[in-house]
């Protein structure tokens, strides 16, 4: 691994210290990156989604207290909260994700919907069952939907336009672009309804004196509707491991023609769109690792050191956006006005500002939930996209 200086100024002590740290926080997160990436493909590969198809006519929802067979298999199945039938087909459990995606579809407010889960009793179920099974009657009957499904639990309800991409071979492309120019795996992340894989460069830049980073891209794509296709660059500030993601650089929603007739025609379909996106893929990796890329971030980062803020109003325009709650806001807050200057650059800075988000990404990846964990990090990125739009580095050429 190298040590970069991207400025005019002598960096040789500094330097020396910066990056025998670096690079052993380096090789820790790689060594745990290939362990998750691990894990990661092992749960994706074992939770392949089961597709049904149906008119809205074919659709029963019923609560925990359904005791009876399930269609045609024979099998009595008890469930907690509600559960879904397509017709003559088996009955499944609904995940809470689908759950709100039913609710969305027939115009019952999500927090009338979270309120009835939270009781935990059965007459909750059974009149959250009754109400959509009114609703759902009072609707085109034809109206066609995609119900996924993974070991007898529906983690998407969605609309029979969902373009289902095959995971595999578009993971696959970007391992190949990854590995093509040296990027190795440093985080990932598989849940019940959308997954993320984290690529390194293990090279280290200084773009600012005892600031090292490493630049790298992160993959995630949802199944069931959770989060569209992206590919995002991303930083690691290697004092304390903050990421902060930033610019999206693929963005593909799952949407695409109704589904045909001839089942073997659509199943070529789904795999020449799959093979597209996969090239898409490929490309947005070398574009995001190449030289200009990363040229333009250290410039950024260089930048972001040098801006003095107000981070109360940063944060504020931040959780107007809905990219952070208040809660999230005045965590960061209190991170930020802290004595830390390990966990968080020096300074009344944007750089600050960005890795206190990151920084707070990692309480929550530590609390155990890494979707939040991610946005926050994706929230960290934005800062710096902001600023890089208020000075012009988008249109710049590196």
């Amino acid at each position: 691994m190298a040590l970069y200086h991207h400025d005019a100024r002598d960096y040789q002590v500094a330097a020396g210290a910066a990056a025998d740290k670096a690079r052993r926080r380096l090789e820790e997160q790689i060594a745990k990156g290939q362990g998750a990436l691990e894990a990661t493909i092992a749960r994706m590969q074992a939770e392949q989604p089961r597709d049904i198809v149906a008119p809205r006519g074919a659709l029963r929802f019923w609560s925990s207290e359904f005791d009876g067979e399930a269609g045609d298999d024979g099998e009595a199945m008890d469930y907690h909260g509600v559960a879904i039938q397509a017709g003559d087909d088996h009955l499944a459990g609904l995940h809470s994700h689908a759950l709100g995606q039913v609710s969305k579809t027939l115009g019952i407010p999500v927090k009338y919907i979270r309120a009835l889960e939270e009781t935990g009793e059965p007459w909750s179920a059974d009149l959250l069952a009754h109400n959509l099974n009114q609703l759902n009657a009072h609707n085109n009957p034809r109206e066609r939907f995609l119900l996924r499904e993974v070991d007898g639990e529906v983690r998407g309800f969605l609309s029979d336009r969902f373009r289902r991409l095959d995971s595999g071979p578009i993971l696959e492309s970007f391992a190949a672009a990854c590995q093509s120019v040296g990027a190795v795996p440093v985080g990932s992340h598989c849940g019940d309804t959308r997954w993320h894989i984290k690529m390194l460069l293990p090279t280290i830049y200084e773009p600012v004196e005892n600031e090292v980073v490493a630049f790298g891209v992160t993959l995630q794509n949802s199944d069931y509707g959770a989060g569209k296709l992206s590919l995002k660059m991303h930083m690691l500030r290697l004092w304390c491991t903050n990421f902060a993601i930033r610019e999206e650089a693929l963005g593909q929603i799952h949407l695409g023609g109704r589904l045909a007739d001839d089942i073997a025609w659509s199943e070529e379909t789904r795999r020449l769109d799959t093979e597209a996106s996969a090239s898409k893929v490929t490309d947005a990796v070398n574009s995001k690792l190449g030289e200009d890329a990363i040229a333009r971030e250290i410039r950024l980062i260089q930048i972001a050191d040098e801006e003095g803020i107000d981070a109360s109003q940063n944060l504020t325009k931040l959780q107007r956006k809905g990219l952070i709650s208040k809660a999230d806001s005045a965590e960061a807050t209190e991170i930020y006005n802290s004595a830390d200057i390990e966990t968080l650059p020096p300074g009344n800075t944007m750089w600050r500002l960005s890795n206190a988000l990151s920084a707070l990404a990692n309480v929550r990846r530590d609390e155990g939930d890494e979707p939040r964990a991610v946005e926050l990090e994706e929230a960290a990125g934005q800062v710096l996209t902001d600023l890089g739009k208020r000075r012009g580095l988008d249109k710049e050429a590196a």
